[in-house]
């Protein structure tokens, strides 16, 4: 039992266990997470506002990875960004 006696076996919860990769589709499951697929899910920025922020996905999980993976780094607060041409 999770949180108030709620069950954490949901589907949701049994889908975040499983490992994703760059490929991996959104599977949104409330109308929150549809709103966030259409307002923020693109294989490109569509805008040069977003250029100048955007993450491509392989640099998420190479950032994720790093977070993961080094030694000593326990809480860290990071920004990251794809070297855009747009970029700050």
């Amino acid at each position: 039992m999770g949180l108030l006696g709620q069950r954490t076996t949901s589907p949701a919860s049994i889908r975040a266990l499983k490992a994703i990769g760059p490929q991996a589709l959104p599977l949104p499951d409330s109308r929150y997470g549809v709103s966030k697929v259409f307002g923020e899910f693109s294989d490109r920025p569509v805008d040069e506002r977003r250029l100048a922020i955007w993450l491509k996905p392989e640099d998420l999980i190479l950032l994720i990875r790093i977070g993961l993976e080094r030694e000593g780094l326990i809480y860290e607060v990071v920004y990251g960004m794809s070297d855009n041409a747009r970029a700050w």
